[in-house]
């Protein structure tokens, strides 16, 4: 336990309350012990782990290939033991109690960044799946609107929206999609910063399917708007500005919206891998609150 009574998670001492990190008798050894773990991040083995599976091209294949191995591991086990191997050739010589806490230590980290890995990957490839298909649908709505106006059934005497308001609606909708996408794209980037040294997490094929999708929505928002001329007037007052051209979307603003919501958009993976971590070391009851508190539905 820590100096304040409360319970850090290592093995207490036999002859005092505190364990090892937090017993102030140990404090230079524990500072030494410190310092040799930051020299041994599980990030190196986690950034070797990625090395080698990225060169698959994709998660899938790299899976395929490991279940076909004689001995199959799962990756976040493979990373782990070499990160305690690490640990344990650097501390040799070193006091027992050192060298398995900090082995400890590195196995669990390891575990957790291999997790948020295969957490971030699948939370891309998922998005991507998703976003492109309500990208289909919004590309058909377009394509109505703008064959209703081009043949002339764009005016309504009835109250019914008008395409002029429909279309406004529309570039609202494209417009909204887009910043999900870039905010989903900020929650990566923030869990690669904050967690992986900035280290890119995806595999090959899923960054290109990620990026064109980016570029396509990009294209597809910028040429919606650039139709605005055909819809004639100007939008509805509760719909946001006229529909011009390409200034209609803010895209900067959209990005900057996208970069205030990044800690959202970062939250589903990041306790995703928390809680695969805790269940991995067999800290299943604390795995279960973060599920019920995080990850369930309120």
């Amino acid at each position: 336990m820590r100096e304040d009574g409360s319970p850090c998670g290592a093995t207490r001492r036999r002859d005092v309350p505190f364990c090892f990190w937090h017993d102030a008798a140990s404090a230079p050894e524990a500072d030494e012990a410190r310092s040799l773990e930051r020299s041994l991040e599980p990030l190196e083995a986690t950034r070797l782990w990625l090395t080698e599976a990225h060169d698959f091209g994709s998660l899938a294949a790299y899976q395929r290939w490991l279940a076909g191995q004689p001995d199959p591991k799962a990756p976040a086990s493979l990373v782990s033991v070499r990160a305690g191997q690490a640990v344990v050739a650097k501390m040799r010589g070193r006091p027992r109690v050192m060298v398995d806490e900090s082995r400890a230590a590195a196995e669990r980290d390891a575990i957790f960044l291999v997790e948020l890995v295969i957490e971030i990957e699948d939370a891309v490839a998922s998005a991507i799946q998703g976003e492109s298909l309500r990208w289909l649908a919004l590309a058909l709505e377009f394509q109505v609107l703008r064959a209703e106006v081009v043949g002339g059934g764009g005016a309504h005497c009835d109250g019914s929206p008008t395409s002029t308001d429909r279309s406004a609606a529309w570039l609202k909708a494209v417009s909204e999609r887009l910043g999900a996408l870039y905010a989903a794209e900020e929650g990566r980037l923030l869990l690669e910063r904050r967690y992986l040294d900035g280290l890119t997490t995806l595999f090959p094929d899923t960054a290109a399917d990620w990026a064109a999708l980016h570029h396509e929505a990009e294209w597809f928002v910028e040429r919606g708007a650039t139709y605005g001329w055909l819809f004639g007037g100007d939008a509805p007052a509760d719909q946001g500005a006229p529909i011009t051209g390409p200034s209609s979307v803010d895209r900067d603003a959209l990005r900057r919206a996208a970069r205030e919501q990044a800690h959202a958009a970062a939250a589903q993976p990041l306790w995703q891998a928390v809680a695969s971590t805790l269940h991995a070391i067999g800290r299943h009851a604390d795995a279960r609150k973060i599920i019920a508190r995080h990850l369930l539905p309120s």
